[in-house]
């Protein structure tokens, strides 16, 4: 297992991209994540990469950490999903389910039987779940 790195550089650093969510509900409540640009701290091994979570009562700002800059990344969306989640709140992205704005990712961890497997599950379930909505919307009148 990987040691996290212990120091984090000061400072946010540039911004990658910002993505306006909102709480779903009667009152819905804005919810602005901001991903920042992966960087390598002076003296680390480690990438990090920034994100902050703010509204609806949220206030995080976390970091994802990895051997690169794309891991950094990778892991930066993973945990702005993980922080979402673990709210206890319902988020929309432009009216879509929070899941299309930061969909989770298959893990893996060094077993590719295991991750190709996974892979194939969600796929099929993909294809059927697609099947049935095309079917739906075979069976609906025309105007």
């Amino acid at each position: 297992m990987r040691k996290v790195p212990k120091v984090r550089s000061n400072g946010f650093g540039p911004v990658l991209g910002q993505r306006k969510l909102s709480t779903r509900g009667t009152a819905p409540r804005p919810v602005t994540v901001t991903l920042g640009q992966p960087r390598l701290p002076k003296g680390e091994r480690d990438w990090e990469c920034p994100f902050r979570i703010s509204g609806a009562g949220i206030r995080v700002l976390e970091y994802g950490y990895g051997v690169d800059a794309i891991q950094a990344l990778q892991t930066a969306l993973g945990g702005i999903r993980n922080v979402l989640d673990k709210s206890g709140k319902t988020f929309e992205w432009s009216g879509l389910p929070i899941e299309v704005g930061f969909p989770r990712s298959i893990p893996s961890y060094g077993d590719t039987r295991l991750t190709k497997k996974l892979e194939m599950l969600v796929d099929v379930e993909l294809k059927r779940n697609l099947a049935r909505l095309r079917g739906r919307h075979e069976k609906k009148p025309t105007r």
